[in-house]
């Protein structure tokens, strides 16, 4: 049961990722794969940023 739930949400989060590659290599080709892999990388490089901060790091910025 953990193997099936464990392929399920393996093949759940690669098929975001395989579409928009699969329709910029048909539009761009190899480049074009490559600057929407660029965009993923600065989105997930940018996205920490955007989450809350945690309550030690609100605690912290308080008494400094």
């Amino acid at each position: 049961m953990n193997v099936g739930f464990y392929d399920t949400a393996n093949a759940g989060v690669r098929l975001p990722g395989k579409a928009p590659s699969g329709y910029a290599y048909q539009i761009q080709a190899l480049e074009g794969c490559r600057w929407s892999s660029a965009e993923f990388v600065l989105a997930a490089a940018l996205l920490p940023f955007r989450l809350p901060k945690s309550s030690a790091e609100k605690s912290e910025s308080a008494v400094v």
